[in-house]
């Protein structure tokens, strides 16, 4: 499983626990310039978060990862969708769950984008999303972008006393952004900014809050601010 998240406290804890481990890998990326011999070094660590069951540092390895091996490689977008189907296929712990169906959807959103030339023509197939991804048109991303948003803010009492700053190893707020008080409002906060700018050009239909601004964005993130991005790039 990625990690368990049961209290504040846990995560609190796992924010510092591997500072020294971090502060090597963040040197090694952006001062070194050595992104594959970071990515071994957070492979190594990986384990270890496991091991001490430390949830925000399991998800930030996995952050990490998908994104130095989408760095380092081409056409990594479906590998990097397969981990996350795995992990959510593996998880138990609905705060998890609903972290990952986040990260899902900014994948499939990065996918299209990067894609967008050989998608933008197909029709909707009959299979829809029983189809593999390489094979979704257009409307199958908006769907399934949208369900995963749907999933990511399935449990709303939950996510509301879970505060933002709870999972700090993954959260940084942008400098201009609205500072959520809880998860509820961050990860609403990431679906109206979907429905503000929907791939392709499907109607905007994500209510009459559409108020957040790309530039104003609250992200989902790593310390490493300009090399990891949580979700990666919009």
């Amino acid at each position: 499983t990625l990690f368990f998240l049961h209290s504040k406290a846990n995560a609190q804890q796992g924010d510092t626990s591997f500072s020294k481990e971090w502060l090597d890998i963040d040197t090694t990326l952006t001062i070194q310039q050595l992104p594959k011999t970071a990515l071994e070094k957070v492979n190594r660590l990986y384990p270890k978060t496991i091991q001490a069951n430390l949830g925000a540092q399991q998800l930030k390895c996995m952050i990490y990862q998908l994104t130095l091996e989408t760095a380092l490689q081409e056409s990594i977008e479906i590998p990097a969708i397969n981990r996350v189907k795995k992990e959510l296929k593996n998880q138990k712990d609905s705060l998890t769950r609903m972290l990952l169906q986040a990260i899902l959807a900014k994948q499939y959103k990065q996918y299209y984008n990067q894609n967008q030339w050989k998608i933008s023509g197909r029709t909707p197939n009959a299979g829809g999303l029983q189809q593999p991804v390489t094979l979704w048109s257009m409307s199958d991303f908006h769907r399934a972008i949208r369900l995963a948003y749907r999933e990511a803010l399935s449990k709303p009492n939950l996510l509301q006393i879970t505060p933002a700053l709870a999972l700090a190893a993954i959260y940084i707020p942008g400098s201009n952004a609205p500072k959520p008080d809880n998860w509820w409002e961050l990860l609403l906060m990431e679906q109206l900014a979907y429905e503000k700018d929907p791939i392709g050009e499907m109607p905007n239909t994500g209510g009459q809050n559409n108020w957040r601004s790309e530039e104003h964005t609250s992200e989902l993130q790593s310390p490493c601010n300009l090399v990891c991005r949580l979700l990666l790039e919009k």
